[in-house]
């Protein structure tokens, strides 16, 4: 089988078995072409079957991708596609050896989530008017992303019946297609349940999606980023004004309140503990600080 045939076969299976999104499979589409591109220009590879890939080769790309300048972010994301589809041919017994197993990935280093102190988090919120003409549902965006560290599309997707009042528990689609039921507080609740008498102005009752736009249809992502960014206006420092500061808010806010981090990791809904253990990182940073603000050394450096 050549490599070309492989890749496509994969790629219909993360569609259509493992039910991926179009945004994911473009990905991994673009980093085979890239490959395939490689192994055309360096080696003639045309319709050569995939068995005479070696470590050597990969290495070879790797080296290629460092010389024209690819980050090692992006390098680590085109390795990784490439190990899934390796994978995947050894799983169909199309190869017997895995040739990116050996192959060490660039180290990146990890950059801390950009948030939002608690105390400043809670005046921003306590003071935020909205600039448009949905001030309740802007209101409602706002306190929901904060207090259940929902992603946008998650955020996005989410329909009346997935909100159940009595028990303030929200069922969310997160990634890979893999449910979670979140909790979220009082407020929250109070202004989700304002925005509704809001929503009757715009919206019909067939109409599936909790939150909407003026037109009274689902509420897409650029509006949403919209809404976050005009929240983010009295909060310069915040360089990039995204939902996800949400998000990180949320989860080291968590933490820095004594939360488990298993708990935290499960609300977020991460597959790995050393994507949440990132969080941990920001309130140990706080830590130091707040000793080196505090303790009568505070010239000495603190490692």
């Amino acid at each position: 089988m050549n490599f070309k045939k492989l890749s496509n076969d994969f790629l219909n299976y993360i569609s259509n078995e493992l039910n991926y999104t179009d945004k994911t499979k473009i990905s991994y589409k673009t980093d085979y072409e890239k490959f395939e591109h490689f192994l055309e220009d360096e080696y003639k590879f045309g319709n050569n079957d995939i068995s005479v890939i070696s470590k050597n080769i990969i290495r070879e790309f790797l080296a290629n991708l460092f010389e024209i300048g690819i980050s090692k972010k992006s390098i680590r994301r085109q390795l990784s596609s490439l190990r899934s589809l390796f994978k995947f041919a050894i799983r169909k017994k199309i190869i017997s050896i895995n040739p990116i197993s050996s192959v060490l990935f660039p180290k990146v280093e990890k950059k801390l989530p950009q948030y939002i102190p608690e105390k400043q988090m809670i005046s921003l919120i306590d003071t935020y008017d909205p600039s448009s003409e949905l001030k309740l549902r802007d209101k409602a965006i706002i306190e929901l992303l904060y207090s259940s560290g929902i992603r946008r599309g998650e955020l996005v997707n989410l329909n009346m019946k997935n909100v159940d009042f009595h028990s303030k528990l929200l069922k969310v689609l997160g990634k890979g297609n893999k449910e979670r039921i979140i909790p979220f507080n009082t407020t929250a609740k109070q202004k989700l349940l304002d925005y509704l008498d809001e929503r009757k102005i715009f919206a019909d009752g067939n109409e599936l999606s909790f939150f909407v736009d003026n037109h009274g249809k689902r509420i897409l992502d650029h509006k949403v980023n919209r809404i976050v960014k005009d929240f983010f206006k009295r909060a310069p420092e915040i360089q990039k004004k995204s939902p996800h500061i949400f998000r990180h808010s949320f989860a080291t806010h968590m933490l820095n309140n004594g939360a488990d981090i298993r708990i935290v990791k499960e609300l977020l809904g991460h597959v790995s503990l050393s994507t949440t253990q990132l969080y941990t990182s920001v309130t140990i940073e706080k830590l130091k600080n707040i000793y080196k603000q505090a303790h009568p050394h505070s010239n000495e450096s603190v490692k």
